[in-house]
This record gives C-alpha cells, structure tokens and sequence, in this order.
C-alpha cells in the first residue's frame, strides 16, 4: 500500500469515527432533554429522613424497598428513624426519594420509594430501632440489594429477604431469624438464636453461633453452593447434613454418628439436643466446633 492509499484509509476511519460520536452524542443529548429525565452530575445525592414513635411497647414493624440497600441498626432513643440517600447519574423522572407509612394499630409499614434512574446508581436505606420498645416482628424486604443487621436488637423474630443480594448480621445476641435470598450469600453471625433459617438459591450460606446450644432449629437450605457452620463444641446437637453432588467435613467435633457418607451425616453431638439440619444439592458441607 502507498502513501497516499494509506492517507485516503485514514481519512475514511477518521470520518466513520466522527460520525459515529456525533450519532452517540445527538442520542445522548435527545435522551436527557424529553420530559421529566434530568441529568445529574456524579454523585449527586438525595436525602429523605422519618422519625415516629412506636405505636405500643411490644410492635411490628415492615421495612420495604425496590433497588436498595437495607441496614438495621438498634438506636439510642425511643423513636424509630429511617434514613435514606440515593445518588446517580441520569435520572428519569422528577420525582425525589421518599417514605410512606402506615400505622395500624401496633404495626408499622414503611416502603422506600426511589426514583428511577438510565444509569448505574445507590440506593440506602438506615432503619434504627427504638431502644424502649421491643419489636415481637421485624420484616426487611427488598430487590437487588443487600440487606445487614448490626448488633443486638430489640426484637424477637426477624425475617430478611432479597432478590440478587446478600444477608449478613453480626452480634445478634436473642430471637429468631429466618433469612431467604436469591441469587446472594448469607452470613448470620451471633452470640445467640434460638431459631435460625437460612435459605438461597445460588449462593453460599454461613451460620456462626457462639454461645452452647441446648435446643431449638437451626436450618440451612441451598440449592447450589457451599454452607459453613460455625458451633460451639460443647452444644447438645441433633445433626442432619445432605448433599447430591458435594462433600461433608466434620472439624473440631465428636459425633456420635448413626448414619455417615461422604453425600450424607447423621448423628448427634454430646447426647443431642438442638435440631441441626444441612442440606444441598450441588454444594459442600463443613461444619465446625468452635
């Protein structure tokens, strides 16, 4: 190829690449002036906050959301506050993120509404509890997003589910905890529970409980991935642990086994006592005394 061939190539790519940008940049700039779509610089941020009273001493409460982050945290005071931010890019619609609520009798309904967005964005939304009251039912719901609980709480059961997200907790020192995802992990760590169910599609599940058991439901539940169990060696335990395709590992522990193979574990731990249960269908098993 000559130089002049070579200078005509050049031109021609130089002119397709034009092209090409202005075509992006006339459909960018259409997309940002229709109605009600408005551009936003980066991390632009929107603030909503709500503080209520428990409606009684013993009360339910709900927390919903779409696209978002949940964190539970116990608060210092006698109300209940939530508090929400929203950042993104390219927003598309005008509306600005808010809270409903409903108070009927001793329950409270909350739902996080958040604006729509073209691009990438972060939704969070802070749930504290009051500290003089206690919550005999807590519900957190939401889609892609993660749902935490931070420390002890002052509440009885809790039930946390999510689509494409995770669970975790840390501290939980009482009550009972049922946690479902879809598509996430979960990891619930606590001094004590005196029930917990974790359940997941695809994700891995872990279960750490410092304190001895004595009695009451654990439950692990995937469909693939691996699970983890974290026990104190001294329990009094009742094990079943299965698995289709996968392996089982037993570290740190005596158990009185009355059926073991590599797919399938039962037996007991110091006599037996707490219901203990295992199961996966592509996924291994480990559990461990601590």
């Amino acid at each position: 190829m000559n130089d002049n061939s070579r200078y005509k190539r050049n031109v021609r790519i130089a002119t397709m690449i034009i092209v090409v940008a202005s075509i992006v940049g006339a459909s960018l700039i259409a997309i940002v002036s229709l109605p009600g779509i408005g551009l936003l610089s980066p991390y632009q941020e929107y603030h909503t906050d709500l503080t209520i009273s428990p409606p009684a001493s013993s009360y339910s409460i709900s927390i919903s959301a779409n696209d978002s982050n949940i964190q539970i945290y116990q608060g210092g005071n006698n109300s209940i506050y939530v508090d929400v931010t929203v950042s993104g890019w390219v927003r598309l619609s005008n509306e600005n993120v808010y809270i409903s609520r409903e108070v009927v009798g001793d329950s409270v309904n909350l739902v996080v509404n958040t604006p729509r967005f073209f691009a990438a964005f972060t939704a969070n939304a802070k749930l504290y509890l009051p500290s003089g009251a206690t919550a005999g039912y807590l519900t957190a719901e939401t889609s892609n997003g993660n749902e935490n609980v931070y420390g002890a709480l002052n509440a009885v059961n809790m039930t946390l589910s999510t689509t494409n997200g995770n669970i975790g907790t840390s501290g939980l020192s009482s009550g009972r905890v049922y946690a479902s995802t879809v598509n996430g992990n979960i990891d619930v760590t606590a001094v004590n529970l005196s029930s917990c169910n974790e359940n997941t599609v695809n994700g891995n599940l872990h279960l750490t409980i410092s304190e001895i058991l004595k009695s009451g439901t654990y439950s692990l539940n995937s469909v693939n991935g691996n699970q983890d169990l974290y026990i104190n060696k001294l329990s009094n335990a009742t094990l079943a642990l299965s698995t289709v395709n996968g392996n089982i590992a037993v570290i740190n522990l005596v158990v009185e086994t009355t059926v073991s193979s590599s797919h399938t574990l039962e037996g007991t731990m110091n006599g037996g006592g707490a219901s203990v249960s295992m199961k996966t269908s592509n996924g291994n098993l480990r559990i461990t005394g601590t």
